[in-house]
């Protein structure tokens, strides 16, 4: 009778640590994620916006001007170095240039915030 009780004890002792520990591993987990992934969303803004910011002077001039090609030519710079997908200008909702760089789908993901 003592050594069921024991075994019993021991049982839900093992039971309660194993869970414990799954759920520790599962919130520290999601946490690391949650932070990692803030993180990176920082970095993919800040570097958009600072590629942006540095083109924009010679966009701004290019459109001003009329000049379509030299649009297009700092379009396709800028998705050429900076490791953007797509770079348009849109003027009273038309678009004077626009540049797209082809990528394999599997980098593509369609829910960005």
């Amino acid at each position: 009778m003592k050594q069921k009780l024991v075994d019993r004890v021991a049982f839900r002792l093992v039971l309660w640590l194993v869970s414990f520990s799954i759920i520790l591993t599962i919130l520290g987990t999601a946490g690391q994620l949650y932070f990692d992934y803030t993180d990176e969303l920082k970095q993919v803004g800040g570097s958009v916006e600072t590629a942006v910011l540095q083109q924009l002077p010679d966009v701004y001039r290019s459109v001003l001007a009329g000049d379509s090609s030299s649009v297009d030519n700092i379009l396709f710079n800028l998705v050429k170095n900076s490791g953007l997908a797509y770079a348009a200008v849109i003027v009273d909702k038309r678009s004077p240039g626009s540049r797209e760089r082809s990528l394999p789908a599997a980098i593509l993901d369609p829910a960005f915030p």
